[in-house]
């Protein structure tokens, strides 16, 4: 009966010249890749999710404070704390409407991201995320 020896089977690994272990790896190297990059991309997008959110809701805090502001003024609020973009794009849209006998404001802000993962056919990151928030009570 034969032992195993990981030290003597790993040099004959390195001696094989019969390129076997090239072809394995020509096959085992794309897939790897692609998963690799996949979650760096996936990673990329939740991150965007969470800047677009984060965003809306630190400018609905700084809305309340503000006094009589305008949709122009929330929406310069947003790029201003939007900070730096990794990837995709942001579109905000801020909407002024009376309900309740005041005036809120829906801070909403569309995020886009289209990744190009190699080896995957085109994905597509598409949220919309919102916050709502009181500005000015009316008499």
């Amino acid at each position: 009966m034969r032992c195993f020896n990981l030290k003597a089977e790993a040099k004959a690994a390195l001696k094989d010249t019969k390129g076997t272990t090239l072809v394995e790896f020509a096959f085992v190297f794309p897939i790897f890749v692609t998963l690799v990059l996949g979650l760096f991309y996936l990673g990329l997008g939740f991150f965007g999710i969470h800047q677009a959110q984060a965003t809306t809701e630190r400018v609905a805090r700084l809305a309340y404070t503000m006094d009589d502001p305008t949709a122009a003024q929330i929406e310069a609020l947003v790029a201003n704390e939007l900070g730096i973009v990794l990837g995709g794009t942001f579109t905000p849209n801020v909407v002024l409407t009376d309900k309740y006998g005041q005036t809120y404001a829906t801070i909403s802000i569309l995020y886009e991201y289209l990744p190009s993962i190699p080896l995957l056919p085109d994905l597509a990151y598409r949220t919309n995320v919102s916050s709502e928030v009181l500005v000015r009570d009316l008499p």
